[in-house]
């Protein structure tokens, strides 16, 4: 059963503070003004950096399906708009 994140304003979230396995990112409403959405593999910031996303170019589906061994965190920094994304996870 894969569980979720549903995120849409400028965070930073630990997503799973466990290994996880990152299924897909769903952009529901892009942002604007050079927003970014970063993932990690680990707890926090500090973490080895696994996607960097523009969300200001289109909506849909980003297939990944990669392990992160040491959990998962996101940062969305306070850049232009926030997008509406879904964090996919098992």
């Amino acid at each position: 059963m894969n569980s979720y994140l549903r995120i849409n304003t400028n965070t930073s979230a630990v997503v799973s503070s466990v290994a996880c396995v990152l299924k897909r990112i769903v952009i529901n409403k892009k942002g604007a003004s050079s927003n970014v959405l970063n993932v990690y593999d680990g707890a926090a910031i500090n973490g080895t950096l696994v996607a960097s996303i523009d969300t200001t170019t289109a909506v849909g589906d980003i297939e990944y399906d990669i392990a992160l061994n040491r959990g998962m965190f996101i940062n969305i920094p306070n850049v232009g708009t926030a997008a509406d994304v879904t964090i996919v996870y098992k």
